[in-house]
């Protein structure tokens, strides 16, 4: 009686059998005796173990960029997973810059709302920081706050609502060397 054998070497009497029963692979026309089929190449562990670290890699990427946040600009505005932006607007506060400046460590995870001047931009890809003014004292902006921004390009000068959550303080070497700590936020909706 004739048998065919599977591309993973199993032996079957069925001569009409076109899967293998044992590992379900098509089966050959060769007979047992035929000389087995060249064996395949295997993967090498070392570029397996690299893929796998470049997919870590690119996984924690994505994990770090969606960190602080999203906004977008106008009415397609969004918050969070978990919240629309009317009710993250119903729940931000006004909170006088003095007093977060001063008590942040007891508004961390607060929503808070400014209007404010951009005063800098630093891109990253598709993300930002933005250094943002909010206080207007007869058209002179004041008091900066640390944005971490996701959305559409703003550049400087732009006057811009702010809705976000306080992550704590941020701390940064100024131009002249100095260190400079002021509150950050991450940005929820940005509206201009």
């Amino acid at each position: 009686m004739p048998t065919r054998q599977c591309p993973n070497g199993h032996l079957t009497r069925d001569g009409s059998a076109l899967f293998c029963p044992m590992c379900g692979a098509p089966m050959s026309g060769q007979s047992a005796g035929a000389p087995p089929p060249p064996p395949q190449k295997k993967r090498s562990r070392g570029g397996c173990v690299l893929l796998g670290i470049l997919g870590g890699i690119f996984l924690l990427f994505v994990y770090v960029a969606s960190q602080g946040g999203s906004s977008t600009s106008g009415s397609r505005a969004r918050a969070t997973a978990t919240m629309s932006p009317e009710l993250v607007k119903r729940q931000a506060q006004s909170i006088a810059y003095d007093s977060l400046a001063r008590d942040t460590e007891s508004y961390v995870g607060n929503i808070v709302h400014y209007r404010g001047k951009v005063v800098q931009v630093q891109e990253s890809g598709s993300r930002a920081v933005l250094r943002v003014n909010v206080t207007n004292d007869d058209g002179w902006w004041e008091d900066t706050v640390w944005v971490n921004y996701s959305g559409p390009r703003l550049l400087e000068d732009d006057i811009i609502s702010l809705w976000g959550r306080v992550r704590g303080r941020r701390t940064y070497t100024a131009v002249l060397g100095n260190s400079i700590t002021i509150p950050e936020l991450d940005a929820l909706i940005v509206e201009r």
